[in-house]
């Protein structure tokens, strides 16, 4: 049984349509985005992850985040530990 994305909201369709053409939105809020978008557009996992290059087990990671937090879990998760310090 093919992982299908839960039916989309309007705002969410325009949302998703607006990041995932976007060029100025961080790479990874646009590739989640394009994921999420492709698979409501009635493409499989295994056929995103061949774009994305990405594993098939990562898209429905996203897929599944996607269904129970919405847009807003596009963000990155918080992260244990002290953050990366980069020198100049």
């Amino acid at each position: 049984m093919a992982l299908k994305v839960r039916p989309l909201t309007e705002h969410e369709a325009a949302a998703l349509a607006r990041l995932a053409h976007s060029r100025t939105a961080p790479h990874r809020v646009v590739q989640r985005a394009q994921i999420i978008w492709a698979n409501a557009q009635g493409e499989t996992a295994p056929a995103i992850a061949r774009q994305a290059g990405l594993s098939a087990f990562r898209v429905r990671a996203w897929l599944h985040r996607f269904h129970h937090h919405g847009l807003a879990g596009f963000t990155d998760a918080p992260r244990s530990g002290r953050p990366r310090q980069h020198d100049e």
